[in-house]
C-alpha cells in the first residue's frame, strides 16, 4: 500500500499511544497480528476534528484520512528524507526502511 501527503504513521499492539491516548480502540495485544495506523495529512479544521473525536469517542478510526493495516510482518519504506521520534525524543530527517514481525516466547514459572 502506499499513501501520499502522510502525517503520521505508527506501528502499535495495543490501543494506546503517548499520554494515554487511544489511537487504536480495536488493538489487542493477544491478537497475534501488528497494526499501522497511518493518518494523510489533514487541513487545521480537520485536525482538530479528528483530534477531538479521538478524545471524545474513538470516531476518528472512520474517517477517510485514517488507516488501519493489520498484519504479522510489517514494512514500512519512506522515498524522502522524514522526521521521526524515539520515545519522544525527536530525531533528525532520513529516509526509512523498517520492518516490523510478531515473534513471541513461553515464560515458564
Amino acid at each position: 500500500m502506499q499513501y501520499d501527503d502522510v502525517y503520521f504513521v505508527t506501528t502499535t499492539n495495543h490501543p494506546y499511544f503517548g499520554g494515554g491516548f487511544a489511537i487504536l480502540p480495536s488493538a489487542n495485544i493477544h491478537s497475534h497480528h501488528l497494526d499501522v495506523v497511518v493518518v494523510q495529512k489533514p487541513s487545521l479544521h480537520k485536525f482538530i476534528r479528528l483530534f477531538a473525536k479521538l478524545l471524545k469517542d474513538g470516531s476518528h478510526v472512520y474517517d477517510p484520512h485514517f488507516h488501519d493495516i493489520a498484519g504479522s510482518k510489517i514494512d514500512i519504506v519512506t522515498s524522502k528524507l522524514e522526521y521521526d521520534q524515539i520515545d519522544g525524543e525527536d530525531q533528525k530527517k532520513q529516509k526509512f526502511k523498517v520492518a516490523f514481525q510478531i515473534d513471541s516466547f513461553n515464560l515458564r514459572q
